[in-house]
């Protein structure tokens, strides 16, 4: 299982995960209740977005490329790949949003 990306929009994350498993690559949106594996949910852990894992990690640059297939409306900026400055995930040129956290590509 490898994280692919987390996303606070359910619509949005529901898009990703059934166009990924279209495709025939098996997912699963995980909650931070779900990741609690100490039983501390009493303690109010900080809210976590969902996260779209890839369940079989040899799918993962195939679910990458799909996405960036799918979300790059101008193919010529997206070869013009910037790192995110919240996460360092890489992403197209042309996108003003992260893909993997959210947070604004400066």
């Amino acid at each position: 299982m490898k994280e692919l990306c987390r996303e606070p929009d359910q619509a949005r994350m529901g898009l990703i995960q059934s166009l990924l498993e279209s495709r025939g690559i098996a997912t699963r949106v995980l909650y931070a209740h779900e990741n609690d594996t100490l039983g501390l949910q009493h303690l109010s852990p900080p809210r976590l977005d969902p996260t779209l894992v890839v369940l079989d990690e040899a799918d993962y640059e195939a679910a990458r490329d799909l996405l960036r297939e799918h979300f790059v409306s101008d193919p010529d900026k997206a070869e013009e790949e910037r790192s995110c400055p919240a996460c360092g995930e890489i992403n197209p040129g042309n996108f003003e949003l992260c893909w993997s956290c959210g947070k604004a590509l400066v």
